[in-house]
């Protein structure tokens, strides 16, 4: 088994690593984003606001922001996790429209993913399941 849900997975003798890097690339193809250094996957203190009329994206941009946020969230249920608060927030504006910022916040989370794209979701067994379907924990 070395792929699940567009996953790769990484086995060793006590460790499975999940990673997705055809989603990966599609962010450098699709989005134009970079790995840099960024740290975190959000700004430090940030707080995204409801989008002002003035601000809002055009509806081709809008939908590239829908097409964005959905491919961060099946990457955040599958293999990253850490990004959950990050994606979550992106996710609020989906519906009642976006702005500039919430796109370049979009792209933060993705270049956060391209500069860290050998992290991925690590399960680490401590304890070895001897098939008893009633196991005591």
């Amino acid at each position: 088994m070395n792929e699940y849900v567009e996953c790769k997975i990484k086995q060793t003798d006590s460790t499975i690593r999940f990673t997705q890097p055809v989603l990966l690339q599609s962010f450098g193809d699709e989005f134009k984003c970079k790995a840099g250094k960024i740290q975190i996957p959000a700004e430090a203190g940030g707080n995204l606001e409801k989008c002002k009329t003035a601000d809002a994206l055009s509806e081709g941009e809008q939908t590239k922001y829908q097409s964005g946020v959905g491919k961060l969230q099946h990457m955040m249920h599958r293999s990253r996790p850490e990004n959950y608060n990050a994606v979550r927030e992106l996710s609020r504006f989906m519906i009642f429209g976006a702005s500039k910022d919430h796109m370049l916040a979009m792209e933060r989370v993705m270049n956060y993913c391209l500069t860290t794209r050998e992290r991925g979701l690590l399960l680490e067994p401590t304890q070895e399941w001897d098939g008893n379907p009633k196991m005591n924990y």
